[in-house]
Protein backbone atom coordinates (compact mmCIF):
# COMPACT_ATOMS: atom_id res chain seq x y z
CA UNK A 1 0.00 0.00 0.00
CA UNK A 2 1.43 3.50 -0.90
CA UNK A 3 -0.01 6.32 1.06
CA UNK A 4 0.70 10.34 -0.49
CA UNK A 5 1.90 13.04 1.96
CA UNK A 6 0.06 16.38 0.89
CA UNK A 7 0.00 19.87 1.72
CA UNK A 8 3.71 20.44 2.59
CA UNK A 9 6.77 21.75 1.36
CA UNK A 10 10.52 22.83 2.16
CA UNK A 11 10.44 26.79 3.45
CA UNK A 12 8.43 26.11 6.07
CA UNK A 13 10.02 24.41 9.09
CA UNK A 14 6.81 23.09 10.54
CA UNK A 15 5.87 21.67 7.21
CA UNK A 16 9.01 19.67 7.12
CA UNK A 17 8.68 18.52 10.99
CA UNK A 18 4.92 17.34 10.00
CA UNK A 19 6.60 14.83 6.98
CA UNK A 20 8.75 13.28 9.91
CA UNK A 21 5.89 13.15 12.07
CA UNK A 22 3.79 11.02 9.36
CA UNK A 23 6.43 8.94 8.41
CA UNK A 24 7.60 7.91 11.81
CA UNK A 25 3.82 7.22 12.51
CA UNK A 26 2.65 5.77 9.61
CA UNK A 27 5.97 4.30 7.74
CA UNK A 28 5.49 1.22 9.88
CA UNK A 29 2.38 0.12 8.29
CA UNK A 30 2.81 1.53 4.32
CA UNK A 31 5.34 3.08 1.34
CA UNK A 32 5.03 6.47 1.86
CA UNK A 33 5.51 8.63 -1.10
CA UNK A 34 5.33 12.67 -1.23
CA UNK A 35 6.01 15.18 -4.66
CA UNK A 36 8.53 17.25 -5.32
CA UNK A 37 6.70 20.19 -4.39
CA UNK A 38 5.74 18.72 -1.02
CA UNK A 39 9.35 17.52 -0.22
CA UNK A 40 12.96 17.81 -2.00
CA UNK A 41 14.95 14.94 -3.37
CA UNK A 42 17.23 15.20 -0.55
CA UNK A 43 14.57 14.71 2.21
CA UNK A 44 13.14 12.07 0.18
CA UNK A 45 15.86 10.26 0.58
CA UNK A 46 16.45 11.00 3.91
CA UNK A 47 13.61 9.93 4.99
CA UNK A 48 12.76 6.83 2.42
CA UNK A 49 10.12 8.36 0.41
CA UNK A 50 9.23 7.33 -3.12
CA UNK A 51 8.27 9.74 -5.57
CA UNK A 52 4.74 11.08 -6.45
CA UNK A 53 4.50 11.76 -10.18
CA UNK A 54 1.98 14.65 -9.73
CA UNK A 55 3.06 18.44 -10.76
CA UNK A 56 1.34 21.22 -9.61
CA UNK A 57 1.76 23.00 -13.00
CA UNK A 58 0.06 20.53 -15.49
CA UNK A 59 -2.10 18.09 -13.14
CA UNK A 60 -3.62 16.17 -15.99
CA UNK A 61 -0.50 15.58 -17.91
CA UNK A 62 1.32 14.23 -15.24
CA UNK A 63 -1.53 11.95 -14.27
CA UNK A 64 -1.75 10.50 -18.04
CA UNK A 65 2.29 10.30 -18.07
CA UNK A 66 2.84 9.48 -14.63
CA UNK A 67 0.21 6.10 -15.22
CA UNK A 68 2.13 5.13 -18.34
CA UNK A 69 5.64 4.69 -16.82
CA UNK A 70 6.42 1.09 -16.83
CA UNK A 71 6.23 -0.70 -13.03
CA UNK A 72 10.11 -1.79 -13.20
CA UNK A 73 10.87 1.22 -13.70
CA UNK A 74 8.89 3.02 -11.17
CA UNK A 75 10.38 0.03 -9.01
CA UNK A 76 13.78 1.14 -9.54
CA UNK A 77 14.03 4.33 -9.53
CA UNK A 78 11.06 4.79 -6.52
CA UNK A 79 8.40 6.05 -8.33
CA UNK A 80 4.77 6.56 -7.85
CA UNK A 81 1.45 6.96 -10.21
CA UNK A 82 -1.43 8.59 -8.88
CA UNK A 83 -3.21 5.21 -10.08
CA UNK A 84 -0.79 3.54 -7.39
CA UNK A 85 -1.95 5.58 -4.35
CA UNK A 86 -3.88 3.83 -2.35
CA UNK A 87 -4.25 6.53 0.40
CA UNK A 88 -4.07 9.89 1.32
CA UNK A 89 -3.23 12.09 4.05
CA UNK A 90 -3.03 15.78 3.91
CA UNK A 91 -0.85 17.63 6.16
CA UNK A 92 -0.91 21.01 5.13
CA UNK A 93 -1.26 22.86 8.86
CA UNK A 94 -2.85 25.49 8.33
CA UNK A 95 -4.54 26.09 4.12
CA UNK A 96 -8.22 25.82 4.08
CA UNK A 97 -8.61 29.44 4.79
CA UNK A 98 -9.48 33.17 3.27
CA UNK A 99 -5.87 33.58 3.96
CA UNK A 100 -4.78 31.23 1.23
CA UNK A 101 -4.87 31.44 -2.14
CA UNK A 102 -7.75 30.10 -4.37
CA UNK A 103 -5.78 27.77 -6.81
CA UNK A 104 -4.38 26.15 -3.94
CA UNK A 105 -7.90 24.74 -2.92
CA UNK A 106 -9.15 24.33 -6.08
CA UNK A 107 -5.93 22.01 -7.30
CA UNK A 108 -6.64 19.54 -4.06
CA UNK A 109 -10.45 19.45 -5.01
CA UNK A 110 -9.84 18.47 -8.41
CA UNK A 111 -7.02 15.36 -7.34
CA UNK A 112 -10.01 14.45 -4.53
CA UNK A 113 -12.14 14.15 -6.73
CA UNK A 114 -9.95 11.50 -8.66
CA UNK A 115 -9.21 9.68 -5.53
CA UNK A 116 -13.00 9.67 -4.80
CA UNK A 117 -13.70 7.74 -7.73
CA UNK A 118 -11.77 5.26 -7.20
CA UNK A 119 -12.64 4.71 -3.53
CA UNK A 120 -8.89 5.88 -2.34
CA UNK A 121 -9.38 7.06 1.69
CA UNK A 122 -8.46 10.68 2.34
CA UNK A 123 -7.64 11.95 5.83
CA UNK A 124 -6.93 15.93 6.19
CA UNK A 125 -4.50 15.29 9.65
CA UNK A 126 -4.83 17.67 12.39
CA UNK A 127 -4.40 21.53 11.11
CA UNK A 128 -6.32 24.64 12.00
CA UNK A 129 -9.28 25.94 9.21
CA UNK A 130 -10.49 29.59 8.61
CA UNK A 131 -12.44 31.62 8.71
CA UNK A 132 -14.40 31.06 5.34
CA UNK A 133 -15.88 34.25 4.07
CA UNK A 134 -14.87 34.09 0.86
CA UNK A 135 -17.64 32.54 -0.95
CA UNK A 136 -15.25 31.04 -3.72
CA UNK A 137 -12.73 29.72 -1.49
CA UNK A 138 -15.65 28.49 0.80
CA UNK A 139 -17.15 26.10 -2.21
CA UNK A 140 -13.60 24.65 -2.63
CA UNK A 141 -13.07 24.11 0.94
CA UNK A 142 -16.27 22.66 1.63
CA UNK A 143 -15.56 20.34 -1.77
CA UNK A 144 -12.07 18.88 -0.30
CA UNK A 145 -13.52 18.22 3.32
CA UNK A 146 -16.40 16.25 1.98
CA UNK A 147 -13.90 14.40 -0.03
CA UNK A 148 -12.10 13.28 2.99
CA UNK A 149 -12.71 10.13 5.11
CA UNK A 150 -12.07 11.80 8.17
CA UNK A 151 -11.16 15.23 9.15
CA UNK A 152 -8.63 16.60 11.77
CA UNK A 153 -9.26 19.96 13.59
CA UNK A 154 -6.51 20.96 15.38
CA UNK A 155 -8.30 23.57 18.16
CA UNK A 156 -11.68 24.14 18.76
CA UNK A 157 -12.20 27.32 16.60
CA UNK A 158 -11.14 25.59 13.68
CA UNK A 159 -13.52 22.71 14.53
CA UNK A 160 -16.25 25.38 14.41
CA UNK A 161 -15.44 26.63 11.35
CA UNK A 162 -15.05 23.51 9.76
CA UNK A 163 -18.41 22.28 10.77
CA UNK A 164 -19.98 25.02 9.73
CA UNK A 165 -18.00 24.73 6.05
CA UNK A 166 -19.03 20.93 6.01
CA UNK A 167 -22.24 20.18 8.29
CA UNK A 168 -22.29 16.24 6.95
CA UNK A 169 -18.69 15.63 6.93
CA UNK A 170 -17.00 13.53 9.94
CA UNK A 171 -14.95 15.85 11.91
CA UNK A 172 -12.98 15.00 14.64
CA UNK A 173 -10.42 17.21 17.02
CA UNK A 174 -6.97 16.43 18.02
CA UNK A 175 -3.88 18.99 18.83
CA UNK A 176 -0.70 19.74 16.67
CA UNK A 177 0.61 16.16 15.94
CA UNK A 178 4.29 17.22 16.15
CA UNK A 179 3.79 17.42 19.60
CA UNK A 180 5.44 14.23 20.57
CA UNK A 181 7.76 14.13 17.67
CA UNK A 182 11.02 13.76 19.81
CA UNK A 183 14.40 16.54 19.12
CA UNK A 184 17.31 16.00 17.75
CA UNK A 185 19.97 15.60 20.32
CA UNK A 186 22.88 18.43 20.34
CA UNK A 187 24.51 21.26 22.39
CA UNK A 188 22.71 23.19 24.78
CA UNK A 189 23.47 26.39 22.20
CA UNK A 190 20.71 28.80 24.00
CA UNK A 191 21.03 27.79 27.87
CA UNK A 192 20.15 31.21 29.50
CA UNK A 193 19.07 33.08 26.76
CA UNK A 194 16.15 34.42 25.28
CA UNK A 195 15.15 32.85 21.79
CA UNK A 196 13.00 35.97 19.53
CA UNK A 197 11.52 34.35 16.39
CA UNK A 198 9.99 36.56 14.16
CA UNK A 199 7.14 35.71 11.54
CA UNK A 200 7.05 38.04 8.45
CA UNK A 201 3.22 37.00 8.30
CA UNK A 202 2.77 39.38 11.32
CA UNK A 203 3.39 41.88 8.59
CA UNK A 204 2.19 39.91 5.88
CA UNK A 205 -1.21 39.74 7.14
CA UNK A 206 -2.00 43.14 8.00
CA UNK A 207 -1.47 42.73 12.35
CA UNK A 208 1.12 44.97 12.10
CA UNK A 209 3.22 47.82 10.25
CA UNK A 210 6.87 46.20 9.77
CA UNK A 211 8.57 48.78 11.88
CA UNK A 212 5.60 48.30 14.76
CA UNK A 213 6.27 44.78 14.54
CA UNK A 214 10.17 44.71 15.23
CA UNK A 215 9.29 47.64 17.88
CA UNK A 216 6.88 45.52 19.65
CA UNK A 217 9.55 42.61 19.76
CA UNK A 218 12.12 44.80 20.82
CA UNK A 219 9.42 45.81 23.78
CA UNK A 220 9.18 41.92 24.68
CA UNK A 221 12.90 41.70 24.75
CA UNK A 222 13.52 44.83 27.13
CA UNK A 223 10.81 43.20 29.25
CA UNK A 224 12.67 40.00 29.22
CA UNK A 225 15.63 41.86 29.84
CA UNK A 226 13.76 44.00 33.03
CA UNK A 227 13.43 40.47 34.32
CA UNK A 228 17.13 39.58 34.49
CA UNK A 229 17.50 37.73 31.16
CA UNK A 230 19.79 39.92 29.57
CA UNK A 231 20.62 37.42 26.66
CA UNK A 232 18.96 37.24 23.73
CA UNK A 233 19.31 35.46 20.42
CA UNK A 234 16.75 35.94 17.33
CA UNK A 235 16.49 32.70 15.78
CA UNK A 236 15.38 31.97 12.09
CA UNK A 237 13.11 29.66 11.85
CA UNK A 238 12.36 30.56 7.89
CA UNK A 239 14.32 31.62 5.15
CA UNK A 240 11.49 34.06 4.99
CA UNK A 241 12.02 35.72 7.87
CA UNK A 242 15.67 36.60 6.97
CA UNK A 243 15.26 40.09 6.32
CA UNK A 244 13.39 40.95 9.29
CA UNK A 245 15.80 38.64 11.60
CA UNK A 246 18.41 40.77 10.38
CA UNK A 247 16.78 44.18 11.73
CA UNK A 248 15.74 42.68 14.85
CA UNK A 249 19.03 41.44 15.70
CA UNK A 250 20.60 44.59 14.67
CA UNK A 251 18.10 46.64 16.65
CA UNK A 252 18.78 44.63 20.01
CA UNK A 253 22.56 44.08 19.09
CA UNK A 254 22.15 40.36 19.28
CA UNK A 255 23.73 37.58 17.37
CA UNK A 256 21.08 35.86 14.58
CA UNK A 257 21.14 32.57 14.63
CA UNK A 258 20.31 30.97 10.82
CA UNK A 259 17.70 28.37 10.29
CA UNK A 260 18.77 24.31 11.09
CA UNK A 261 17.16 21.73 10.55
CA UNK A 262 13.35 21.36 11.91
CA UNK A 263 14.70 18.24 14.49
CA UNK A 264 17.44 19.76 15.66
CA UNK A 265 15.84 23.44 15.85
CA UNK A 266 13.35 22.04 17.80
CA UNK A 267 16.18 21.58 20.11
CA UNK A 268 17.62 24.80 20.12
CA UNK A 269 14.15 25.95 21.36
CA UNK A 270 14.20 23.62 23.91
CA UNK A 271 17.50 24.68 25.29
CA UNK A 272 16.45 28.45 25.98
CA UNK A 273 14.92 30.25 28.77
CA UNK A 274 12.64 31.70 27.41
CA UNK A 275 10.90 31.83 23.54
CA UNK A 276 9.16 35.03 22.21
CA UNK A 277 7.71 33.50 18.83
CA UNK A 278 5.28 34.30 16.04
CA UNK A 279 6.38 30.34 14.63
CA UNK A 280 3.70 28.30 15.34
CA UNK A 281 5.93 25.65 15.32
CA UNK A 282 8.61 27.32 17.24
CA UNK A 283 5.98 28.20 20.07
CA UNK A 284 4.92 23.71 19.65
CA UNK A 285 8.29 23.22 20.30
CA UNK A 286 9.38 25.43 22.73
CA UNK A 287 6.34 24.39 25.09
CA UNK A 288 6.39 20.72 24.39
CA UNK A 289 9.62 20.87 26.30
CA UNK A 290 8.57 22.99 29.23
CA UNK A 291 10.06 26.14 27.95
CA UNK A 292 7.98 29.94 28.97
CA UNK A 293 7.01 31.35 25.84
CA UNK A 294 5.30 34.01 24.77
CA UNK A 295 3.10 34.10 21.66
CA UNK A 296 3.20 36.76 19.65
CA UNK A 297 0.31 35.60 16.47
CA UNK A 298 -1.69 36.79 13.32
CA UNK A 299 -4.20 34.58 13.93
CA UNK A 300 -6.90 32.09 16.04
CA UNK A 301 -4.51 28.91 15.94
CA UNK A 302 -1.91 30.46 18.60
CA UNK A 303 -4.43 31.31 21.01
CA UNK A 304 -5.86 27.86 20.64
CA UNK A 305 -2.23 26.31 21.22
CA UNK A 306 -1.66 27.84 24.22
CA UNK A 307 -5.17 27.02 25.96
CA UNK A 308 -4.39 23.04 24.41
CA UNK A 309 -1.25 23.62 27.01
CA UNK A 310 -3.15 25.21 29.89
CA UNK A 311 -1.32 28.75 29.78
CA UNK A 312 -3.85 31.15 27.90
CA UNK A 313 -2.70 34.48 29.17
CA UNK A 314 0.89 33.72 27.24
CA UNK A 315 -0.22 35.27 24.33
CA UNK A 316 0.87 38.87 23.14
CA UNK A 317 -2.14 40.65 21.34
CA UNK A 318 -2.14 44.61 19.88
CA UNK A 319 -2.28 46.62 22.67
CA UNK A 320 -0.91 44.28 25.46
CA UNK A 321 1.56 45.93 27.62
CA UNK A 322 4.93 43.84 27.13
CA UNK A 323 5.55 43.70 30.68
CA UNK A 324 2.25 42.82 31.37
CA UNK A 325 2.68 39.84 29.12
CA UNK A 326 6.15 38.43 30.63
CA UNK A 327 4.42 39.12 33.97
CA UNK A 328 2.01 36.85 33.31
CA UNK A 329 4.60 34.52 31.67
CA UNK A 330 7.45 34.21 33.77
CA UNK A 331 5.27 35.00 37.43
CA UNK A 332 3.37 31.69 37.22
CA UNK A 333 4.81 29.34 39.25
CA UNK A 334 2.84 26.22 38.60
CA UNK A 335 2.79 26.96 34.54
CA UNK A 336 5.50 24.06 34.67
CA UNK A 337 3.91 21.51 36.12
CA UNK A 338 0.77 22.32 33.97
CA UNK A 339 3.08 22.25 30.27
CA UNK A 340 3.79 18.81 31.97
CA UNK A 341 0.06 17.68 32.46
CA UNK A 342 -0.64 18.90 28.83
CA UNK A 343 2.16 17.10 26.88
CA UNK A 344 0.82 13.60 28.23
CA UNK A 345 -2.42 14.39 27.53
CA UNK A 346 -2.02 15.99 24.23
CA UNK A 347 0.26 13.33 23.33
CA UNK A 348 -2.14 10.26 24.35
CA UNK A 349 -5.24 12.18 22.20
CA UNK A 350 -2.10 12.07 19.19
CA UNK A 351 -1.92 8.30 19.83
CA UNK A 352 -5.63 8.21 19.55
CA UNK A 353 -5.78 10.46 16.09
CA UNK A 354 -3.05 8.42 14.92
CA UNK A 355 -5.14 4.83 15.52
CA UNK A 356 -8.26 6.59 13.88
CA UNK A 357 -5.92 7.58 10.62
CA UNK A 358 -4.34 3.77 10.45
CA UNK A 359 -7.95 2.57 10.36
CA UNK A 360 -9.88 5.37 7.80
CA UNK A 361 -7.15 4.56 5.18
CA UNK A 362 -7.24 0.66 6.04
CA UNK A 363 -3.53 0.10 6.61
CA UNK A 364 -2.36 -3.66 7.29
CA UNK A 365 -0.57 -4.59 10.30
CA UNK A 366 2.87 -3.09 11.16
CA UNK A 367 5.18 -4.27 8.10
CA UNK A 368 7.59 -5.58 10.32
CA UNK A 369 5.00 -8.02 11.96
CA UNK A 370 4.87 -9.38 8.27
CA UNK A 371 8.34 -9.86 8.24
CA UNK A 372 9.05 -6.71 5.92
CA UNK A 373 12.00 -4.27 6.04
Amino acid sequence: MTVDIRGTNEKNKGALLMVEAVCERLGPYAELSANPFAASWETRARLGLRQTLHDFNAIRAANVVGDLVPGRLKERYGLVADNDLTGIVDASGFAYSDSFALGRHRREAVYGRRWAKRGVPKVLLPQAFGPFNDAEKRKWCAEVVNQATVTFARDEKSLEYVRALAPGARVELSPDFTIGLSPEPGPDVLRGAVALVPNQKMVSEGILERQAYLETMVELAQAARAHGLSDLVVVLHEDDDVKLGQDLARLLDAPLRLPEPPRALKHTLGTASLVISSRFHAIVGALSQRVPTVAVGWSHKYAELLRDFDVPNWLWTPGSAAGDVLDAVLGDGEALNRLEVAHKTLTDRNDQMWETVISALGLPPRKESLGVS
